[in-house]
C-alpha cells in the first residue's frame, strides 16, 4: 500500500493586494490623501476601513512565480504626482503587513 504524500504539508495559498497611496503634489512627507485598492474586478475603490480587498485570492505558494498585475492601462496619471503603488501578498492583509511582504512597485513622478 502506497503512503506517498501523507507526510506532506498542505499547500499554502496567498492573497495578492494592490494599493495606491494618493499624495498631494508629490509630498511624500505627509500621510496619503487617499488609499485605493485594486479589486478582483480590476477597478480601483477607495479604502474606507476594514480588511483590505484582495486583487487575487488563493495564489499557490508553489505556483507561478510571476503574476501580471495591470495597475494602470491608458490612464492619465499627470494629476497623480507622488502617488505610490504597492503590491503585497499574505494569508490575509494583517499577516502580509506583519510579515512585511509588500513592496513599492511604482511612484508617479512629475511630467508623466
Amino acid at each position: 500500500m502506497a503512503t506517498r504524500g501523507l507526510n506532506q504539508a498542505a499547500a499554502v495559498s496567498y492573497n495578492v493586494y494592490v494599493v495606491a497611496l494618493v499624495r498631494a503634489g508629490g509630498n511624500t512627507s505627509t500621510g496619503p490623501l487617499g488609499v485605493f485598492l485594486k479589486t478582483r474586478v480590476a477597478s480601483w475603490q477607495q479604502y474606507v476601513g476594514g480588511p483590505l480587498g484582495e486583487y487575487l485570492r488563493g495564489v499557490s505558494e508553489n505556483g507561478t512565480n510571476a503574476i501580471l498585475v495591470d495597475i494602470l492601462a491608458n490612464d492619465d496619471i499627470s494629476q497623480l504626482v507622488g502617488t505610490q503603488f504597492l503590491i503585497g501578498y499574505g494569508l490575509d492583509d494583517n499577516e502580509m503587513l506583519s510579515a512585511g511582504r509588500y513592496r513599492l512597485v511604482y511612484e508617479v513622478g512629475a511630467g508623466q
